[in-house]
């Protein structure tokens, strides 16, 4: 997944507000360049970026290049980002 130049503004969920990766079994490469994330909300964790609950496997990848992050809140882990594997 390729996400360039875009504005992630106000969004909320329960983990990630504004993106959430989860794997079972496979994989996932994700890339973000010259994103803005804004005042997004993880109701458990993660305001902006969750990649907590992807599988240890060397094919994942969580690439962040040229983005900025503001105002993002979690009520208990990560308020821009949490990264991990579960």
């Amino acid at each position: 997944l390729r996400v360039n130049n875009c504005y992630f503004y106000r969004n909320q969920a329960g983990f990630g507000g504004a993106y959430a990766a989860q794997t079972q079994g496979g994989f996932i490469k994700t890339y973000f360049s010259d994103c803005f994330f804004f005042g997004n909300v993880g109701l458990n964790e993660s305001g902006a970026i969750s990649n907590d609950y992807v599988a240890d496997n060397a094919n994942n990848l969580l690439s962040i290049s040229k983005c900025q992050f503001s105002n993002n809140s979690a009520f208990f882990a990560g308020g821009a980002l949490t990264t991990g594997s579960s």
